[in-house]
């Protein structure tokens, strides 16, 4: 093979990690005798040459550029901010694959390279496999698939790659990603057999689905099979478990999907610079994911109690509909294709943020969304949406947006907000009423108060119900009383100056047109 068919590698690690770089070197080398790469890093720097431009000139004319992450990595600022940096910028100009190498624990959770897909499988670090070598060999195996597809979708001499290298990574990264697009979640995925889901929980699941009793085994694989939760493998009775049965029924989806999990953090403060105060990573198949997250949420959010229609109710401090929602919109839109995870963050008494990777699916924008401007409903993966639609876990396609705006209204908050964070995340942000709980209404849209036991106990049957009346219709008259219980004026203005005196409603207006509204701080 020519030196120009070869494909250059450009090793960027820390020297603390020198050993494993070596290590993986070695396996390498089957790549390299068959002629199928050159490699550089920064020992073959000649003696007398000057390091730093003979480095920037081997990064930028890389092929592949194999970024070995461990916590020496990030902490280096030189592998850090500079060589990741110029790794990263060729790999979003099309000019090279980047691959970051998981080589020993360290949380990378939110870099910029955690959208790329990560060797070794399941981005699972090196170091701790029970063999090494089998790492390594998986490792060697990526890169022996993305050379391979490189080649197989552009035959041009990797010589003159820089005009055309771009077209054949854009069509690897569709390729190599480990749940590739909506069109394809009814795929099988390697090696996940039946085994792999969760029993108990598909019998629990699928019945609802598929709005009937699962009477045997056969019917279960068959509607299984049907739904695209399993295919059968060819000339074989077995089956194996496709993306959207992994996703939905998985023992362990990030197992096969590193990507799936989420991240919930809960800052005190209003920041999320520094480190959570409590983190929670979740690892289940969606349906029992929305529960956790909501869970999560629930624990670090508010919740208070108040007197509607003279029963004590627990309000919470966002509407429990619209925060479900914004969970399942980041969930079932969210782009699998990347290697990102859902983000959510609470900041206590102040706002709930969810983050999910990409953008919303075109022909959403988010000036369409911020101006409320109309536009045709399209969902980015059909195949989760119609699997949590039938659990009625989400609602009908394209009323997500609108019910967030109007659940949060009619709990007396703003409306959610939307924008793009580093232009290609989507994020949903609901604002909590701080301190102001008077803002807050309970979920039939009224206006509602908290009312001391020891003043409730005061209230008289009379005074219960005008209370009730005034939930229902916003305001009473002295007239309405004397003509609904036979009273007289005076015994209507000691009932009314009675709540007034308990904080329950205000006077409103003189003489003739006084009426009397609920009481409210502001």
């Amino acid at each position: 093979m020519k030196n120009s068919d070869k494909i250059e590698l450009f090793y960027s690690y820390s020297h603390k990690d020198e050993k494993l770089r070596n290590e993986l070197e070695k396996h390498l080398s089957i790549l390299r005798r068959q002629g199928h790469i050159s490699e550089w890093y920064d020992r073959k720097i000649s003696a007398g040459n000057e390091w730093e431009g003979e480095i920037d000139q081997h990064l930028r004319s890389a092929n592949i550029i194999l970024l070995l992450v461990s916590s020496d990595f990030l902490y280096s600022d030189y592998c850090y901010g500079k060589e990741m940096e110029i790794a990263l910028e060729r790999h979003e100009k099309r000019e090279a694959l980047v691959i970051p190498i998981i080589i020993r624990p360290v949380d990378w959770t939110g870099e910029k390279f955690g959208k790329l897909q990560a060797l070794p499988k399941n981005a699972k670090p090196v170091v701790i496999w029970d063999n090494q070598d089998e790492a390594f060999t998986n490792i060697v195996q990526g890169i022996r698939t993305a050379i391979s597809k490189i080649k197989k979708n552009d035959r041009i001499s990797t010589k003159n790659h820089q005009g055309n290298f771009n077209d054949r990574i854009s069509r690897l990264d569709s390729e190599t990603s480990i749940v590739r697009s909506s069109k394809k979640f009814d795929e099988k995925t390697p090696w996940a057999s039946f085994d792999n889901l969760d029993r108990g929980l598909i019998e629990e699941l699928l019945p609802k689905i598929a709005e009937k009793k699962i009477l045997d085994d056969n019917e279960l694989y068959k509607e299984l099979e049907e739904r695209s939760y399993l295919k059968r493998n060819t000339n074989s009775k077995s089956y194996q478990a496709t993306a959207l049965g992994i996703l939905m029924f998985g023992k362990n989806p990030t197992k096969f999907f590193g990507q799936c999990r989420i991240i919930a953090e809960y800052y005190k403060g209003e920041t999320s610079q520094g480190k959570s105060d409590e983190y929670e990573n979740i690892e289940e198949p969606v349906p029992v994911a929305i529960d956790s997250v909501y869970r999560f949420i629930d624990k670090h959010t508010r919740s208070i109690f108040r007197i509607v229609d003279l029963n004590r109710i627990q309000i919470l401090e966002y509407p429990k509909k619209a925060v479900r929602e914004a969970i399942v919109n980041a969930l079932v839109h969210r782009d699998y294709k990347r290697g990102e995870f859902v983000i959510v963050r609470v900041f206590k008494d102040d706002r709930l943020e969810i983050l999910s990777p990409g953008k919303p699916p075109e022909p959403v924008t988010i000036e369409r969304l911020k101006h409320k401007k109309k536009y045709e409903s399209t969902c980015r993966n059909p195949e989760l949406a119609n699997s949590l639609y039938r659990l009625k876990l989400s609602e009908v396609r394209g009323k997500g947006i609108l019910i967030m705006r109007e659940e949060m209204v009619n709990h007396g908050l703003a409306e959610p907000e939307f924008d793009l964070i580093d232009g290609d995340r989507f994020q949903v942000t609901l604002k909590s009423p701080g301190e102001n709980l008077d803002k807050v209404k309970d979920t039939m849209g009224r206006k509602v108060w908290i009312i001391e036991d020891f003043i409730k106990d005061k209230l008289t049957d009379r005074q219960r119900e005008i209370i009730s009346h005034v939930q229902k219709n916003g305001t009473v008259t002295s007239k309405w009383c004397q003509d609904s219980f036979g009273i007289s004026r005076d015994t209507a203005s000691k009932d009314f100056n009675s709540l007034i005196e308990y904080k329950i409603l205000i006077k409103i207006g003189k003489g003739r047109a006084t009426r009397y509204e609920l009481y409210s701080e502001t």
